[in-house]
């Protein structure tokens, strides 16, 4: 197979001096030419594929996280109380398989030195547009007061918008997240409505 020279950009609003290959070229983020960014870094956090090496850091995480996942992000019944390291284990085994194979790509949000895990991550597939992405993400309860959420959306956004093959990012919020509601209003994302009581805004390229 020929590989392409492409062409590296920086990325100041990372606050590093990261390079990362420009793909916009490439038909979409779900086709064999496309290599997902393996780490994106900033002075504050360090993103790398969710995969089962990082169990033990995830399951702590969202063990500590499970009221602020139910509540604050409105996420039903997860985790469950009941969740084992090993059921933890086998959601990442999927998502790893999910990204190995471009269906999908789930990102662990990892403290720079490597732990613990302060977040996640997940960009899938928008059905109704071939090179969108639907975005959902999380951090710890304790990383909601140092602001990592808005400093961790503005830094995937950006890293698309200058590297990725997608003309649209769309992310959906509970009414009863306004904290996270407020992040999307600030960074100027456009409104898409309430349905159900989830609040959708997308970004455009």
């Amino acid at each position: 197979m020929k590989l392409l020279r492409l062409p590296l950009l920086t990325l100041p609003a990372l606050g590093s001096c990261q390079a990362i290959p420009d793909q916009r070229q490439v038909e979409s983020p779900w086709v064999e030419s496309f290599a997902a960014p393996q780490r994106i870094t900033t002075s504050r956090m360090r993103l790398e594929p969710l995969q089962p090496k990082f169990n033990e850091l995830d399951y702590a995480a969202v063990q500590g996280s499970s009221e602020h996942l139910q509540t604050t992000m409105q996420w039903g019944s997860w985790p469950p109380p009941d969740m084992t390291a090993a059921q933890n284990h086998g959601d990442l085994e999927r998502h790893w398989q999910e990204f190995q194979r471009r269906e999908a790509y789930a990102y662990t949000v990892l403290h720079p030195s490597g732990t613990p895990c302060i977040g996640c991550v997940y960009l899938n597939p928008d059905k109704s547009q071939p090179r969108g992405l639907r975005m959902a993400y999380w951090v710890t309860a304790d990383q909601l007061q140092t602001g990592l959420d808005e400093h961790l959306v503005a830094t995937v956004l950006d890293t698309i918008a200058a590297s990725w093959p997608v003309d649209s990012v769309t992310i959906t919020h509970p009414v009863q997240n306004p904290r996270g509601i407020a992040i999307l209003e600030r960074r100027g994302l456009t409104k898409l409505g309430d349905k159900g009581g989830q609040i959708g805004f997308a970004w455009r390229r």
